[in-house]
């Protein structure tokens, strides 16, 4: 498919628009002129229909705006497009403006300009903007702009001109069309798969290493994958989806994949089907290209599984890949259905066996050389702690962490509290240098998949992450890390009742405290303040909450270190 970048056609459209409104102000100008060189009593109405022209063109239903902004939004970036298109942007102008001034005086509207020849029709047209004062519209199916008469859609250039000429006071402006193949309607796109596709372009094979396969209809789950080898995403998921194709051919699944490259030229091309050891449609950037407007791909990887038909197509696989593996197949909207509902129940079941331990392995680590089996959480408040080595936020929060957590253990032994570690740390050394000086347990790193899955059911986004688990095996919060921050270890066991009381607790303290203060070990006056955590700048202790504070010299105060008593 032949298209043109957002700019070129911005670009195009307000040169237009600037030659179209010099063009009027000069017809305009000209008739003016006429009627002054007539005299007599015709200026006054001569005016009234300029003035009615002028508002039709501009105020009657019509926005250049709009329509330039409309047109870009389509845009493509293929820049050989560019001179084909301006080229029927400049016949375009020249058949609008040729019968601009005949239809003013005229009530028939002109034949069609010479953009629809004898040897085109409305199939082979992507996208035709225009404007019919008439019964004439548009309407998008699928994206794509269909002109529609009379409530019926036009799909004849005769009908199109039989209409045009027939609907009196009509008059057609062409502002833009891109040439394209037959596929583009949306009523071929039905009558298509990848098969006929590939075929309509003279490739009678695919390949398959360096053998040639010829093009089948089998009843395999075929799925499109869209990649390039100069895409760091594309490198990455590659080696997943290699393992996930062997591993399900393994298990006897019937699948195939196809290989539809992005890459700018065929020796990158060959680099990267190296590694593949299934389909690929032979290197070619126009069979690629229009391949890759049939199935709509805005981004790579893209893997798109086909329905049965080889027509229909189910939603971009590759995160569902890349989070289940291959559990994912045969990556229908079911299956998705399926897997989000044995998520959500691991989530809300109360069962920390299924969370924490995977295929033999129920136990725990610990920096320390201790090991506990999950068995043993049970009845406990947990904490998922998820983070990594290399993020200082991880390394700040770890150590107010820890502190609660030894706080936990000295002051209410008989409370119980554990913490896991969910480690995102980029390998096996980070986790090490993270797990020696933690007092908590660990899942074993090298259990990549279980670390992963956590982090998809409890939604992870971002780190450090303390995810906290009722002695029930319920999720109390998913957002754990203010709650530590902020209260330490007297949030515990960090339920909404218990932070209700210490927030009433805090406002109550604050409550019986001046709002301002004179001391005598500082100069300034000290407003009372509220901190998440600071230091005192005259005990030298860590405080919370309540501090009195000097905002010119960034001093603090704990309000039990004031001389006067308030």
């Amino acid at each position: 498919m032949k298209t043109m970048t957002i700019e070129s056609q911005l670009t195009l459209h307000k040169d237009f628009a600037k030659k179209r409104r010099r063009r009027r102000r000069k017809n305009e100008k000209r008739r003016e002129e006429k009627e002054r060189g007539r005299g007599g009593g015709g200026e006054g109405l001569e005016g009234a229909i300029t003035t009615r022209r002028r508002r039709r063109r501009t105020g009657g239903g019509y926005n250049h705006e709009e329509e330039e902004e409309a047109e870009a939004g389509a845009a493509g970036d293929d820049d050989r497009a560019e001179a084909g298109a301006v080229e029927d942007d400049d016949r375009a102008e020249a058949g609008a403006t040729g019968h601009d001034d005949r239809a003013e005086d005229d009530d028939r509207a002109p034949p069609l300009p010479s953009l629809l020849n004898s040897s085109s029709s409305l199939s082979s047209l992507l996208s035709l903007s225009l404007l019919k004062l008439g019964g004439f519209g548009e309407r998008k199916l699928g994206g794509q702009i269909i002109i529609q008469y009379k409530s019926k859609l036009i799909t004849s250039k005769s009908v199109l001109e039989k209409g045009g000429q027939k609907n009196k006071g009509g008059r057609w402006l062409f502002l833009f069309a891109l040439m394209a193949g037959p596929d583009d309607q949306p009523e071929c796109k039905k009558a298509q798969n990848i098969s006929t596709i590939i075929a309509s372009e003279g490739v009678e094979f695919l390949l398959r290493g360096e053998e040639k396969v010829p093009l089948s209809s089998d009843s395999k789950t075929t799925c499109l994958y869209f990649s390039a080898n100069w895409c760091r995403p594309c490198k990455s998921f590659t080696p997943q989806l290699v393992q996930l194709y062997n591993q399900l051919t393994k298990l006897g699944k019937k699948i195939e994949i196809i290989f539809i490259s992005f890459d700018r030229d065929e020796e990158g091309f060959k680099e990267h089907f190296k590694c593949m050891p299934w389909l690929a449609v032979p290197f070619d950037v126009n069979l690629h290209r229009r391949l890759s407007n049939h199935y709509h791909i805005d981004h790579i990887p893209s893997f798109i599984p086909l329905g049965s038909d080889g027509m229909s197509m189910e939603e971009d696989a590759a995160a569902l890949i890349a989070d289940y593996g291959t559990d994912a197949f045969p990556f229908t909207r079911e299956r998705r259905e399926e897997l989000k509902a044995i998520d959500d129940a691991k989530r809300l079941g109360g069962k920390l066996e299924e969370l924490l331990a995977y295929e033999g392995r129920n136990y725990l680590i610990s920096g320390h050389g201790r090991e506990m089996w999950v068995s043993e959480l049970v009845g406990k408040t947990v904490g998922l702690y998820f983070g990594a080595h290399w993020c200082p936020p991880c390394r700040a929060f770890t150590t107010q962490l820890t502190e609660a957590y030894n706080e936990l253990l000295l002051t209410a032994p008989y409370q119980s509290f554990e913490i896991v570690f969910i480690s995102t740390d980029r390998d096996s050394k980070e986790f090490d240098l993270h797990v020696r000086n933690m007092p908590w347990l660990a899942i074993p790193y090298e259990e990549d998949k279980t670390r992963q899955d956590l982090c998809r059911i409890f939604d992870i986004k971002k780190i450090p992450a303390l995810v906290l688990v009722g002695p029930d095996g319920k999720t109390i919060s998913t957002n754990g890390r203010p709650m530590v921050s902020l209260y330490g270890a007297r949030a515990f066991p960090f339920t909404q009742r218990k932070i209700a009381e210490l927030e009433a607790d805090m406002r109550k303290e604050g409550d019986g405290l001046p709002h301002h203060v004179k001391d005598p070990k500082h100069e300034h006056v000290l407003k009372l303040d509220m901190a998440k955590a600071y230091v005192c700048d005259f005990c030298r202790k860590h405080g919370r909450f309540w501090a009195f504070s000097c905002d010119v010299c960034d001093y603090d105060l704990h309000p039990t270190c004031l001389e006067e008593p308030f």
